[in-house]
């Protein structure tokens, strides 16, 4: 921008010199708004977008910064001033912030939602984090629900990075790690341990046809050093980290639907509501039309049980289906297999509580 020239006032004076009179004008110069040398602020943000007023650099009677656009006798208050001061030191602080976070790959989020009187979520705030690089290094900013036009396209530059996150942990937790690298074992083990006319054989063979050509293609091409999910999402080359760790945690008697809800604190036990269970949050259609699915196949998996293993006995001196049970525990999750929340496989019930999270999943 260029150097404003100073604003002047006109003041009209009138004198008397003999009998007659005269208008004298005197102008009066007044020290200039806006001060030559740009502030950060207006070099990180167009002057249009700002909602607050801009300060001078030049103190007014009472000691104090006047606002540029407001003749001084016109401020009310010193209060009123000092919130403008703030605000645009406030604004000029997380805007040095934003520039980074926009040209920056990895960025860590934290989202609070708040939950409405009618059952649905809204976000309320978003922790947008960076590595530090010293103590007094600005790494972090909390962005909240637009109030203006300044704020707003904040809030909007907040979410995609939630989006992207969320994204990274769907890929690398929920789908690959729970859907295609913890059910290989399952997988591998059948076809070494149970016939092709096994009737457990039967029952999974469609549901795990395809998932050993997808998991060694996906060896090849997605999770390998510099394939596409280490190019594509946000982790990077910590990608197949995060997998492990996510491992780390998994537990195949929380796979089930219905565990699943409970242990993230979604759900609650309720033998009154439908399938057993109360969804604290009612407008959550994975959970509900889940449910009935997980439901269907329950019942399917129950009733194709109790036509092939009518007593416990059956299943106890079934050698492929315990061959196959044990190997995918032992084998395929070996540092796993010695803890006790692996189901039982004794009964019918047993049997059901295991192929059903299988089906489920894969």
């Amino acid at each position: 921008m260029g150097k404003k020239k100073p604003r002047t006032l006109i003041s009209k004076k009138t004198v008397t010199e003999g009998g007659g009179e005269k208008n004298e004008e005197k102008q009066l110069e007044v020290k200039q708004l806006i001060p030559e040398k740009q502030t950060d602020v207006k070099q990180l943000i167009p002057e249009k977008q700002l909602d607050v007023a801009h300060p001078t650099d030049d103190p007014g009677e009472d000691g104090k910064k006047v606002d540029s656009d407001v003749p001084q006798e016109t401020v009310s208050s010193t209060e009123s001033r000092k919130r403008n001061i703030g605000a645009t030191r406030g604004v000029c602080a997380m805007h040095k912030l934003h520039l980074k976070l926009t040209f920056l790959d990895r960025i860590a989020t934290r989202t609070i939602f708040f939950l409405t009187s009618v059952g649905t979520l809204k976000p309320i705030a978003i922790e947008l984090s960076l590595p530090a690089n010293g103590p007094d290094s600005e790494s972090k900013c909390v962005i909240t629900p637009p109030v203006d036009a300044t704020s707003n396209w904040m809030w909007q530059l907040a979410k995609p990075h939630v989006c992207s996150n969320d994204s990274g942990v769907h890929q690398l937790a929920n789908y690959w790690l729970r859907t295609h690298a913890c059910m290989e074992p399952f997988i591998l083990s059948a076809h070494r341990q149970l016939s092709a006319m096994h009737p457990i054989y039967k029952l999974l063979e469609p549901r795990m046809r395809y998932t050993l050509v997808i998991n060694a293609i996906a060896r090849q091409t997605l999770i390998s050093v510099d394939g596409v999910i280490e190019s594509c999402l946000t982790p990077g080359c910590y990608c197949m980290e995060i997998s492990a760790s996510a491992y780390k945690n998994w537990r195949f008697d929380l796979e089930g639907l219905p565990a699943d809800l409970i242990r993230r604190g979604m759900a609650e036990p309720d033998p009154t509501k439908p399938h057993g269970l109360k969804l604290l949050i009612e407008d959550y259609p994975y959970a509900a039309d889940g449910l009935l699915i997980w439901d269907a196949i329950e019942s399917w998996v129950s009733t194709y049980m109790k036509r092939y293993y009518t007593e416990s006995s059956i299943i106890c001196n079934d050698k492929e289906l315990q061959a196959w049970y044990t190997e995918s525990i032992n084998v395929g999750h070996a540092h796993l297999r010695h803890e006790s929340w692996w189901p039982k496989l004794a009964t019918p019930e047993d049997l059901t509580s295991v192929l059903t999270p299988l089906i489920w999943l894969a």
